[in-house]
């Protein structure tokens, strides 16, 4: 007697690193119900920023759980490292999430007497569900953050993503040495360290919420992991931004630079 319940598949998928994620689900459910699933497990951002791979290269969002359940499958999580689109930090070509969907950022240019349109190509296997495989506009603007606004007042919901070293600040090591961990907290475990002349490319900057309110900086090369770039107990400096980077600098990370630099004068 048949039920109308459609069977449960597990599929099981090889990250990188070696290890699999698991996950079951039913035969008629797609691809993109997977990459949601996995996105809750892993904590992947979006599942835009997911891709899911077959013998013979990715695989759509609308295939049926069902037809994979004898595949061999592979799993690859893009970059877990966004920021709200501002247009004139994000280089053309880069890989951004608009509405949750990854595009790739450009621009159309205009002919003799036109303008450049601002263009979001969705060319990364998924289709946006209101502009299919492209968005694009000449009137817009960008004046908050994460927003591009077009006509008739309507928002797109823009983040970038970053990919290792994009949007990257240089820091060299100024003192003796410096401690490296694995992540902000003061008692994670020790990454290495590194020496007097060392260049790194610093990703993020936060103040911890003790009682010296110690500026952490998250660096990507040449080792990652976190570190502190000024001692207060001690007054020590012990990395500063290299050459002229620092003009370019704000937020955060400009307060701990504009630290470091009273600290040394």
């Amino acid at each position: 007697m048949t039920t109308g319940v459609p069977d449960e598949v597990m599929l099981t998928m090889s990250l990188l690193s070696g290890e699999s994620v698991s996950c079951t689900l039913p035969g008629d459910k797609r691809v993109r119900h997977v990459k949601i699933n996995v996105c809750a497990q892993l904590g992947a951002l979006a599942p835009g920023l997911v891709q899911i791979l077959g013998p013979q290269g990715e695989i759509d969002d609308s295939v049926t759980v069902d037809s994979l359940r004898t595949e061999v499958l592979s799993l690859i999580i893009r970059s877990a490292d966004c920021v709200p689109f501002v247009e004139g930090d994000v280089p053309e070509g880069s890989l951004v999430l608009v509405d949750g969907v990854p595009a790739t950022f450009g621009y159309a240019k205009g002919g003799w007497g036109s303008s450049d349109k601002i263009l979001f190509a969705f060319d990364h296997g998924q289709r946006h569900p209101e502009y299919n495989a492209v968005f694009q506009t000449k009137d817009w603007m960008n004046r908050q953050p994460g927003q591009v606004e077009f006509r008739g007042g309507r928002v797109l919901q823009v983040q970038w993503v970053r990919m290792e070293g994009e949007g990257a600040q240089e820091w060299v090591v100024h003192g003796v040495s410096v401690l490296v961990r694995t992540s902000i907290s003061l008692d994670s475990e020790e990454v290495g360290r590194l020496y007097r002349g060392t260049v790194v490319n610093v990703t993020e900057a936060e103040f911890l919420h003790d009682a010296d309110c110690t500026p952490r900086l998250r660096i990507s090369s040449p080792i990652s992991g976190w570190l502190t770039p000024h001692l207060s107990s001690t007054s020590a400096v012990l990395m500063k931004p290299a050459g002229t980077k620092r003009v370019e600098m704000s937020g955060v990370l400009g307060s701990i630079a504009q630290l470091c630099a009273l600290l040394q004068i």
